[in-house]
């Protein structure tokens, strides 16, 4: 992405109501004007979407929403990094139904086991786009995206099996085992 004073989004041809996604940033310059990178989720248009937000000139990231056209802070804003940072950054996005959870770390540092970003809505519901995105101030600024994933939720564990036995045990005693 590049972009002189402009918002630049990429969504995938994809619709997915719960997902789980991350993706690394990293920007070429930062000169004191603003320049953010965000991963979104349930990206319908340009007014209705969640994000998980860094941004490079002041090294804070948040989980906001934006719903016919307007913006709301979900949680965040909190310090990741020093103003300037130059990435790369890792973004991670989570939705599972209601709940919409975020992190974001420098690359080289572990993955926070907490969500740093937690919040619970209902206003976009509908399975829609995964998105990556920048915006600059005014400035030619070069933002990169790369190690892109995409996948179920945390909650998702595969195909689970639940085998039952009812059986009388030598008591005459009716016995009920479960196992996965």
């Amino acid at each position: 992405h590049s972009a002189a004073g402009g918002v630049l989004t990429n969504a995938l041809g994809v619709s997915v109501a719960d997902f789980d996604a991350t993706v690394t940033a990293s920007i070429d310059i930062v000169d004191g004007n603003f320049a953010d990178c965000a991963l979104y989720g349930r990206y319908q248009d340009a007014n209705n979407f969640y994000r998980v937000q860094y941004g490079f000139s002041t090294g804070t990231a948040e989980l906001s929403k934006r719903v016919a056209g307007v913006s709301t802070v979900l949680s965040g804003p909190k310090f990741i990094t020093a103003a300037g940072y130059l990435g790369p950054v890792r973004l991670r996005l989570q939705i599972i139904g209601s709940q919409i959870l975020g992190k974001v770390w420098p690359i080289g540092e572990p993955q926070p086991t907490a969500w740093m970003f937690t919040a619970t809505d209902t206003s976009i519901t509908a399975a829609n786009k995964v998105a990556v995105g920048s915006f600059t101030s005014t400035t030619a600024k070069v933002i990169t995206f790369d190690d892109f994933t995409l996948g179920a939720p945390d909650y998702f564990f595969g195909a689970l099996e639940l085998q039952r036995w009812d059986y009388l045990d030598p008591t005459g005693d009716f016995q009920t085992i479960m196992r996965a």
